[in-house]
């Protein structure tokens, strides 16, 4: 009987093994040397400057023809009230018209998970003469994350009007790390699972209960001190 050592194909096993492993090892530096995550990550964060940028410029042409900035209710998708915050995206069913200035306002890429925040003096919510929109950029992370609303923290922001500066800047303040909660019955206090706002939870065991575990618990009531159960 003829003894095979090649394939039928002509290539030995052990050809073809060298060929899979190269394979193989051409693949795995691609994934180093390329993250496509990390990739994703900066075409969002490209998309978040972009798109603010663009708003910004809408933002001036709308203050030009009324003298005011938008205010909440004019820009968010929030339920209508005299809050100063209040979040921007044109995906939500709630999201005012824009029109004349624009079809269709913006939307984080990763909303609801991220969104934009847009920020007027509580004085002037019926005629904002500035405002901020903040967000979150990925590849800020560890470069001070210090502003937290409603248990989601943001390190970016574009400004006008009472609130200019020099440019779009990450925030310079650390991020606080977190602390040892204090024991019950100590009050600690989480972003709600319903209205999305920090609340006073009470207890370990109705905290678990009642809160979005996404943001973890805070030691303080406006939900800026991280805490974790000892």
């Amino acid at each position: 009987m003829r003894k095979k050592t090649k394939t039928d194909l002509g290539f030995t096993l052990m050809e073809i093994l060298i060929v899979v492993a190269l394979i193989v090892l051409l693949l795995t530096a691609f994934l180093i040397l390329f993250n496509p995550a990390k990739q994703i990550q900066k075409s969002w964060d490209a998309k978040r400057k972009h798109e603010l940028s663009q708003l910004q410029k809408v933002l001036e042409d709308w203050y030009n023809d009324k003298n005011c900035y938008p205010k909440p209710s004019e820009i968010c998708y929030d339920p209508s009230g005299v809050e100063r915050f209040c979040h921007i995206c044109g995906n939500e069913s709630r999201s005012p018209n824009f029109s004349p200035y624009l079809s269709k306002l913006p939307c984080d890429p990763q909303h609801p998970k991220k969104k934009y925040l847009y920020e007027v003096e509580g004085y002037e919510v019926n005629c904002p003469l500035g405002y901020k929109i903040h967000a979150y950029l990925e590849e800020n992370k560890g470069q001070g994350e210090i502003f937290n609303y409603a248990g989601k923290f943001y390190n970016y922001q574009v400004l006008a009007g009472r609130f200019l500066t020099i440019s779009p800047t990450p925030f310079p303040t650390p991020f606080l790390s977190p602390t040892p909660c204090p024991d019950d019955p100590t009050p600690k206090y989480c972003v709600s699972a319903i209205d999305g706002y920090c609340n006073n939870c009470g207890n370990f065991n109705n905290c678990s209960n009642i809160c979005n575990p996404d943001y973890g618990l805070f030691s303080d009531f406006s939900c800026h001190q991280p805490c974790y159960q000892p």
